[in-house]
């Protein structure tokens, strides 16, 4: 089985030992939909505690989530600074969108094929998605995750073309 994080919880809310989760998913209403298993551990974790969810809704930039299997706020405590994972085999994405750990690490060219970095890392800004791009003297820089500046995205080979526009470097 292969995890995907969905987000971190940051705190418990109500008698009930709701998670507040920072998510770091566009679909929450899916991923945390009723009778949905998710995986709670900490970074890296072998085996991550499935839970099940009883109850979603999403309020400002969180996602609360209440599970069957806990009850209470005092039993719900030891999971904070706990991340949130789903079977990757369970989430089926749609034409042209992607997990943020799968664009990370692969190696970006420009449009004349010259590697110019590797994604280290995907950051969601509340205007759009961008890449965080490392270049092999250890420069970063950003690339809008938009169709203007993405040619071509190839997971499997971990190669992401882009079109390089004047000061992006």
């Amino acid at each position: 089985m292969e995890l995907v994080k969905l987000g971190k919880i940051v705190k418990i809310r109500g008698i009930r030992g709701e998670f507040k989760i920072l998510s770091s998913t566009y679909f929450g209403d899916q991923r945390y939909k009723k009778g949905k298993t998710i995986y709670v551990g900490l970074e890296d974790e072998k085996n991550p505690l499935p839970l099940t969810v009883k109850f979603h809704f999403k309020k400002e930039n969180f996602d609360y989530v209440q599970v069957e299997e806990i009850g209470d706020t005092t039993s719900a405590e030891q999971y904070v600074n706990c991340f949130v994972y789903a079977d990757k085999n369970d989430i089926t994405l749609e034409k042209d969108t992607y997990f943020f750990g799968d664009l990370e690490n692969c190696k970006v060219f420009d449009e004349d094929n010259n590697e110019i970095g590797l994604v280290s890392e995907v950051v969601e800004y509340p205007a759009q998605i961008t890449l965080i791009v490392t270049q092999k003297d250890g420069k970063k820089f950003q690339v809008p995750f938009i169709e203007d500046f993405l040619v071509d995205i190839d997971i499997e080979n971990k190669k992401i073309t882009i079109h390089l526009v004047e000061g992006m470097l």
